[in-house]
């Protein structure tokens, strides 16, 4: 289990991508996002993470938020290949060039590693161009200036890896094309304003609902709308604290 520290206040207009501070038990999995600020009518993006491969193993690439990505062909996107050695790259452009825009401080995707280094151990979780420069541009190709923030994750057995002491990282979509079955789990550690929105794969808003949410590990259903049409939608979960979004179909 991990603990989110921190995020990242206070910064400029220009794009910023960063981690966030992360505590994590030994020998267990933990999921980070990587966060954009700013991230606003952007065409195309590429960029490297590196961390010190000593103290984290690479296990996966999850919580696939920018239009395009998918977990069938996470190749087309991700360069994994010297994942080993501590560092993996990351390609993206949107289908049609158009421009896109995530809300501040949403994750782009998250990593998932396995704390395999000894209890006190830390890492800087960095944004880099190594394996892959760093570059985003608007659709018009122009290259928009870009300032990477530095997480550090630590081990740390004192971490409580029972119950829900931590905002999650992402939630878990269970049956998807979309039944009456399906259902959104995600954990809370304290009440907190919880909004779930339907949008199009455009990115365009059809549909949002908030609620105030207690403390506690939740297995919500999943009811979409009335007035959607079966298609293709991002459903979007996003606290104060995290976002995620997953690519569902809804056929009735």
């Amino acid at each position: 289990m991990a603990v989110l520290l921190s995020g990242v206040t206070g910064l400029s207009a220009q794009v910023v991508i960063y981690t966030p501070d992360t505590l994590v038990a030994p020998d267990e999995l933990v999921t980070i996002d990587v966060r954009a600020q700013a991230f606003t009518n952007i065409a195309t993006a590429q960029f490297s993470v590196n961390w010190d491969a000593a103290v984290l193993t690479f296990e996966s690439i999850t919580n696939l938020n920018l239009p395009g990505l998918s977990a069938d062909n996470l190749g087309a996107n991700f360069g994994t290949t010297t994942a080993p050695d501590g560092r993996i790259g990351f390609l993206w452009s949107e289908e049609n060039f158009n421009g896109y825009t995530t809300e501040d401080d949403s994750a782009l995707f998250s990593i998932v590693f396995r704390a395999t280094g000894n209890n006190g151990d830390t890492t800087q979780l960095t944004i880099t161009s190594d394996p892959t420069d760093i570059e985003l541009a608007d659709p018009n190709g122009a290259v928009q200036t870009t300032e990477t923030v530095t997480g550090t994750v630590r081990i740390d057995s004192s971490v409580d890896t029972h119950g829900p002491n931590r905002y999650a990282m992402a939630s878990t979509l269970i049956g998807n094309p979309l039944t009456p079955a399906s259902r959104l789990r995600y954990d809370l550690p304290h009440s907190t304003t919880v909004r779930l929105s339907w949008l199009t794969p455009a990115g365009i808003l059809q549909y949002t609902q908030s609620t105030i949410t207690p403390a506690g590990r939740y297995d919500q259903p999943i009811v979409a709308p009335s007035s959607l049409p079966d298609g293709v939608y991002y459903l979007q979960l996003q606290t104060t604290d995290f976002t995620t979004t997953h690519r569902v179909l809804l056929v009735r």
